[in-house]
Formats: C-alpha cells, sequence, structure tokens
C-alpha cells in the first residue's frame, strides 16, 4: 500500500485523535435565569430561527419556579470493573486489533481467537450483523468472514482502497477510495466506493460538495470518516459532512438528488463524528450549544437563552433537517461527549462522558431516549478512550480503556445486570459480531 512516511505518522496521530479528547470546549456564554421547563424532545427548525417553546409553571401570580432541564441530571449506578468476574451469558465474537495491527476474531462462547490477517488504519474493520469486511494490508484484498471467522468473500484491492467505512446494506460496502499522487503523498478528502457484493460493481461517490473541508492533514476527530470526510445514510441518498469557510464552520446535512442543504449545525472545528442510525432516519452528533469566535462573532445551534456552563450536547438530525436536543448537561456542567454509539433498537446511546475541566476523567455513560435518564457507570476511561459497541441483543455494551501508561484493558458492562468485567491485554476492540443465525 503506497502509503508515505507522513500519512503513516498521520495516521497514529489521527488515531489518537479520534480515540482520546479533541473535542472543542467553547467559550461559556451568559447564563441568564429564566423560569422555563426545556424538554428533550422539543426540535426546531433547520434554519435555526424558530426558538423552543418553553412551559412556564407558576403558582400564584408572583412566585415562579427555577429551571429544570430534563437530561441534565446525571444518574450514578457505580460498577466495579473486576478482573476476576466473569461476565454472565456473553454471546457474539468480538473483532480485536493487536499492538501490530494484527486482526482477530475472538469467539465469546467458544474461546476460540482465529487470527485473521493485518490491517493498515485501526478503524478499517466494519461488521454487519453476522459479517466482517476488512482490508488485509499485506494481501492487498478486501475480505469478508463471518462471525465464526469462516472466509465469505475475497475481492483484490487496489493500493488507494485503504479502509473499510461500512456496510450500507448487506450487500453494499462502503470503501474509502485514496487519492494517491505518483510520489505516494494524498490530499483529502477521498472519494467513496460503493462495492456491491451481488454483482461486483463499484460506483465511486466524489465529494464534491460546497465548502467541503479539504486540509491536508484531514479532519483526526471525524471517524471513519477523517479521509473521506463523507458520511453517507444507508440508502445514499444523504450526506453528512464539515465544511470550513474563512468565516465559520459546520456540519452540513446534504440531499445529494436535489443537490440542497437540509440542516446546519455550528462548531468551532469540524471535529465531531456524525454517526447514522442503522435504519438511516438520523443521525447523532455532539456539538456546542453556542460559540464565539476570536473576532466576537457569536454562532448558536439553540436558538434560545438558557443556561450554557460550556461544552458540547448530543444532538439528532433527520433526513428532514429537523434538529433535536437530546441531553441538557450543558446548563449545569462543562460537559463533553465521545464516541457515541446507538443501541440495536435505537432507545438508547452509549458514549463516554466528560464533566468538568481537562484534568477530568472520562466515564462510560447511557443515555435512555424514552425516558431522557443520563446514567453514569463510574467506569473510568482514564485519559483516553475507545470506540463502544453494543453486543447484539442490546443488553451489553463494550469498549476499551487506556490508562496514563498507555496500557490497554477490555471492558465489558452488563447494564441490566450491573456487573462489570475487566480483561487485561494488548488488543483494541473493534466490533462485535452476532453468531446467531437470522
Amino acid at each position: 500500500m503506497k502509503i508515505n512516511l507522513f500519512h503513516k505518522l498521520f495516521v497514529w496521530t489521527a488515531l489518537l485523535a479520534i480515540t482520546t479528547s479533541c473535542s472543542f470546549i467553547s467559550t461559556p456564554m451568559s447564563n441568564p435565569t429564566q423560569a422555563t421547563t426545556l424538554l428533550p424532545t422539543q426540535t426546531f427548525a433547520p434554519t435555526l430561527e424558530n426558538g423552543l417553546t418553553p412551559t412556564s409553571s407558576q403558582s400564584g401570580p408572583t412566585q415562579t419556579v427555577a429551571p429544570t432541564y430534563m437530561g441534565a441530571d446525571i444518574q450514578h449506578e457505580c460498577v466495579t470493573a473486576d478482573e476476576s468476574q466473569t461476565l454472565p451469558n456473553v454471546q457474539g465474537a468480538i473483532a480485536m486489533l493487536g499492538a501490530n495491527n494484527d486482526l482477530s476474531l475472538w469467539n465469546l462462547e467458544t474461546g476460540k481467537n482465529t487470527a485473521l490477517g493485518r490491517i493498515e488504519i485501526l478503524n478499517g474493520v466494519s461488521s454487519n450483523g453476522q459479517k466482517l469486511a476488512y482490508i488485509d494490508a499485506d494481501l492487498h484484498k478486501l475480505i469478508i468472514v463471518s462471525s465464526q471467522g469462516e472466509k465469505l468473500a475475497t475481492i483484490v484491492a487496489p493500493n488507494n482502497w485503504v479502509e473499510v467505512l461500512g456496510w450500507a446494506s448487506s450487500n453494499n460496502i462502503l470503501v474509502d477510495n485514496m487519492p494517491f499522487h505518483q510520489d505516494g503523498s494524498w490530499e483529502p478528502p477521498s472519494s467513496t466506493i460503493v462495492l456491491n457484493l451481488s454483482d461486483g460493481t463499484q460506483t465511486e461517490l466524489s465529494p464534491n460538495y460546497p465548502n467541503i473541508y479539504g486540509y491536508a492533514s484531514g479532519a483526526p476527530n471525524l471517524g471513519p470518516y477523517s479521509y473521506s470526510i463523507t458520511a453517507y445514510d444507508p440508502t445514499l441518498s444523504y450526506v453528512v459532512y464539515p465544511t470550513e469557510t474563512s468565516t465559520e464552520s459546520s456540519i452540513v446535512l446534504w440531499d445529494i438528488a436535489n443537490h440542497r442543504q437540509i440542516a446546519r449545525l455550528q462548531l468551532p472545528f469540524p471535529w465531531n463524528t456524525p454517526l447514522w442510525r442503522n435504519d438511516g432516519e438520523s443521525f447523532l452528533v455532539s456539538v456546542p450549544l453556542k460559540y464565539s469566535d476570536w473576532q466576537g462573532n457569536v454562532y448558536k445551534n439553540v436558538p434560545d437563552d438558557s443556561p450554557y456552563i460550556g461544552g458540547n450536547e448530543l444532538f439528532s438530525v433527520n433526513r428532514s433537517g429537523e434538529i433535536k436536543r437530546l441531553t441538557y448537561l450543558t446548563t449545569k456542567y462543562m460537559a463533553e461527549e465521545q464516541s457515541y454509539v446507538w443501541s440495536p433498537d435505537n432507545k438508547m446511546v452509549a458514549f463516554w462522558l466528560k464533566i468538568g475541566t481537562d484534568n477530568a476523567k472520562w466515564e462510560l455513560a447511557t443515555l435512555n431516549l424514552e425516558t431522557s435518564t443520563i446514567t453514569s457507570y463510574c467506569i473510568d476511561g482514564g485519559d483516553g478512550s475507545y470506540s463502544i459497541f453494543w453486543s447484539p441483543d442490546g443488553n451489553q455494551i463494550m469498549s476499551t480503556i487506556q490508562n496514563s501508561d498507555s496500557d490497554t484493558k477490555i471492558v465489558f458492562l452488563d447494564i441490566q445486570k450491573k456487573i462489570a468485567v475487566l480483561v487485561p491485554g494488548k488488543e483494541i476492540v473493534v466490533g462485535w459480531l452476532s453468531t446467531i443465525a437470522h
């Protein structure tokens, strides 16, 4: 694979940026006091022109109730992560990467560990239910295996196919198509190849969208989209991408067929990963409520004056452009979220949460989208934390944690039984597959 030394160094720098906190802590704005109750199910227009509709709560003509915000409080259900504990009823197979980017598949039910090969980029692996796709860096082939480690398909991969971005469907795989030059250098953004497994056809999606972010170093905190800088919905009809102009930066939802912007969220730097639901109905992203640039210009994602301590909130945006605020943490805390991921039934979100300054630790947390309940399990992610994965049945979550000495451990958490298990080792979790036939 023709990747020069600068690119290899950037890959590992970008990986560190992806898996550790690079979130911008925005400048706190004024915090006016209002007698309102804001609900996390409230939505507003993508143009950000209409404010949230408050509901006042009064008892008598002069008495008002202090502001309360659902989705602002954190419920703590502290769990002690134990290396000697055995997590009950764990099913599926775990895709893991070793120190040399050696990929393996660990069957949790049989204990068997199957070596698969070596990949070039950490996030070059994507699972789709019972299948795992990756690009073997030594064989220069895109390989698909079952959850049992059995090889299902092998496709010759050109040198500029550097990573698997995901599955648009059970037959369509999205591949990052890096634009290499003859000297081995590259210039983002890369295009996306849609590989149809049924007939072998390939369709190239070019990132020719207005004001798309295109600096030579890429966008290192966009997760698997660091090089492509484009997150397509499963129908391939919409795309989310970061923009940057001389005056502002944002994340844009774009209607591909009609060549028009559907929604826009402002942020200081285009570094926050947009994550589509499996059904493509909406995407999840973490952005600040508002921020001010060096010239004093104020940019808002929420058109009201609710209290704002600073940091980011979780938002969802559907394909119609409806923007929904999911959390209200920053009404009380300086808050940051990363590695957020939908549960299989789309009723919960798991994420790493940091409350406070840069010295604060990341904690494993969940958001119940039906009740707006945020639960922290007090599991310390240390100075950096990696991607989170849900079990196929949605009862457990798993991630990799890293301490200040760069030692890693895999953490399993049963969110129903409140049991956590640590598995020491050098591996990093990159996927959780189901071993149950559908």
